[in-house]
């Protein structure tokens, strides 16, 4: 019975290890689109207050930088704080921006 179990196992870890970069490539896909959304509300937010050099630098650098740390995580649950870093910072420059 066990050995039925453990080669039942050795035949199913592949799949669901596939499932899991699938479910991984999903989720950071919509977190890459939702920040890409929120660059370009701040742009136009940016545009419209006329804000200086300095405040579009910083808060579109550091954006663009969560971006690309969320491209590279490996797992959901570091996708998830990433996300939710660039929504507080995201709405953290925009209140500054009010």
């Amino acid at each position: 019975m066990i050995e039925r179990a453990v080669k039942l196992q050795k035949k199913l870890t592949p799949f669901f290890n596939q499932m899991e970069k699938e479910k991984i490539q999903t989720y950071r896909a919509s977190a890459l689109e939702e920040i890409k959304k929120m660059i370009g509300k701040l742009k136009e937010t940016l545009d419209y207050c006329n804000a200086n050099a300095d405040m579009r630098n910083k808060s579109l650098y550091s954006l663009r930088e969560l971006s690309k740390r969320i491209a590279a995580a490996i797992n959901i649950k570091t996708i998830s704080d990433l996300i939710e870093e660039a929504e507080i910072k995201y709405d953290s420059y925009m209140e500054e921006l009010e």
